[in-house]
């Protein structure tokens, strides 16, 4: 069976890496951004907040997980930006770039989590200035849990609190090197909360249904004409799915959609090796564009964890890496 089980996934990682298509902003939460973001139906960690708050009915220790994220769509121009915002020469192309954080501490059902992202997009010109402008997200979250039992079978529902802070700022690029302080130049401010809800049960022992209500409730002071809506969406979102959830084998395919179209379907894979590493591959395929590859892995020892998932589209590459301790 074993050996089955690893086949699959290396089947899974050929079919994905054909093409990919990426989104451009930075994902929290390893074990699902490896997957290819899904698993509403098997999040159960301190990132359930992030992707479906009911999970935290199945989170049965206390946890504390840091997590980095990033994404850039030009990784060679990274150096000569930031050479450039110091002072030396503006760079022949431009470049998309976001980073984040995201610390979470979560006790079985209920789970606080800090987050912040940024995102820049620096444009170069000839013979006149460019163009930069940066977008900064603050995100305070609030997330609740509870199971109801069900005859043999268990309904959890869980609910997401969110705060939003949001800022972009803008600044003219010269040709010449000078040292270009892009944070000082703030064109727009303002706040928002929504309210993200999720269930999860389970129809057996080992087969999970999941599904995710992103701003359900929404008060936001930015809408369309901003770009922070290209960071921080204001319009509802949802995703629901089926995972296969066995001691040492994952599988999960999801479906997402908004109000207006469906967006994307999400596959994804995880294998544990004696308890001690975990490997995953998954896709995103999205209509109209290539698909998306990712793959990520973990170790672990004892109560410690790091852990590693990336996504790639040539030359567009996002990547988030995280550490947890669960007691």
């Amino acid at each position: 069976m074993e050996a089955k089980e690893v086949l699959v996934i290396v089947l899974v990682f050929l079919f994905c890496i054909s093409g990919s298509a990426l989104a451009g902003e930075p994902v929290f939460g390893t074990a699902l951004a490896g997957m290819g973001g899904a698993g509403v139906a098997l999040t159960k960690d301190v990132y359930a907040a992030y992707w479906n708050p009911a999970g935290l009915a199945r989170i049965n220790k206390f946890s504390i997980a840091p997590n980095l994220a990033f994404f850039t769509d030009n990784p060679s121009q990274l150096t000569k930006w930031t050479d450039y915002f110091q002072g030396g020469d503006q760079p022949g192309e431009g470049l998309k770039a976001a980073a984040g954080g995201i610390v979470g501490f979560a006790t079985p059902r209920f789970a606080i989590n800090m987050l912040g992202k940024a995102a820049l997009d620096a444009s170069p010109a000839e013979g006149e200035p460019g163009r930069a402008e940066a977008l900064v997200i603050y995100n305070s979250k609030i997330s609740m849990a509870a199971p109801i039992p069900l005859g043999s079978r268990t309904l959890a529902l869980g609910g997401t609190l969110n705060y939003f802070s949001g800022h972009e700022y803008t600044a003219g690029l010269p040709e010449e090197g000078t040292s270009v302080d892009l944070f000082s130049q703030q064109v727009y401010s303002g706040q928002g909360q929504s309210l993200d809800l999720g269930a999860q049960f389970d129809l057996t022992d080992s087969l999970w249904l999941g599904i995710t209500a992103w701003n359900v409730l929404g008060n936001f002071q930015w809408d369309e004409s901003h770009s922070l809506v290209s960071l921080q969406s204001t319009e509802p979102r949802f995703q629901a799915g089926l995972a296969w959830d066995r001691p040492s084998f994952r599988a999960a395919f999801d479906w997402e959609w908004d109000q207006k179209k469906l967006r994307r379907y999400h596959l994804g894979l995880a294998k544990d090796f004696w308890k001690l590493f975990t490997i995953r591959v998954g896709g995103i395929i999205e209509p109209e564009k290539e698909l998306v590859y990712t793959g990520g892995f973990s170790l672990r020892l004892g109560a410690f964890s790091v852990n590693f998932a990336a996504n790639y589209q040539e030359p567009a590459w996002s990547g988030t890496v995280s550490m947890a301790i669960n007691m």
